[in-house]
């Protein structure tokens, strides 16, 4: 449960971080959705919930540069792995973003801590991840599509594939 407690409170301080920064709507890009993590080492595969939020604090020329948070939590993190194909995911991370301007691209790379459970192995620790997406560029903000990220945790890599619930949304209409 602390783990849950200190991405929350990460999550705050970010948004706080950019509201003292005097950050404007424009700048910022948004996610919400859902994950799929897969180790690729074995079949393991966990569903999550996602939130990316992020803000672009420097334009150089032909790229936009910023920084993001990103909480992955466990669909249900009571649960416990039932097979070897069964994995519990959760993570906080903080990235540097890229962007080409006036680009539906986007990459980062950042710091990741997680805590993931299989029936083999029960971790928590920090690694690194790395990845690209796409967005829809609006006036206000940018809001994220589909994503893809390689994590590299201890001994372990795994790929992450979210898609927005703004997309799932659309296709239900």
């Amino acid at each position: 449960m602390n783990s849950v407690n200190g991405r929350w409170r990460a999550l705050l301080f970010g948004a706080l971080l950019l509201q003292a920064s005097g950050a404007q709507a424009a700048n910022l890009d948004i996610g919400l959705g859902l994950s799929f993590v897969d180790d690729i080492h074995s079949d393991a595969l966990a569903g999550a919930w996602d939130l990316q939020v992020g803000y672009e604090f420097e334009h150089v020329p032909g790229w936009a540069i910023g920084g993001q948070l990103q909480v992955t939590q466990a669909m249900n993190p009571q649960s416990q792995p039932s097979s070897e194909k069964d994995m519990v995911y959760s993570s906080a991370g903080l990235y540097l973003t890229a962007s080409p301007n006036k680009s539906w691209l986007y990459f980062k790379g950042g710091i990741v801590d997680s805590r993931y459970e299989t029936i083999a192995h029960d971790q928590h620790t920090a690694g690194v991840g790395m990845g690209a997406g796409i967005v829809l560029d609006y006036p206000q903000v940018r809001l994220h599509v589909l994503d893809f990220q390689r994590l590299m945790i201890g001994s372990e890599s795994f790929n992450m594939y979210t898609i927005s619930l703004t997309v799932l949304s659309s296709a239900y209409y």
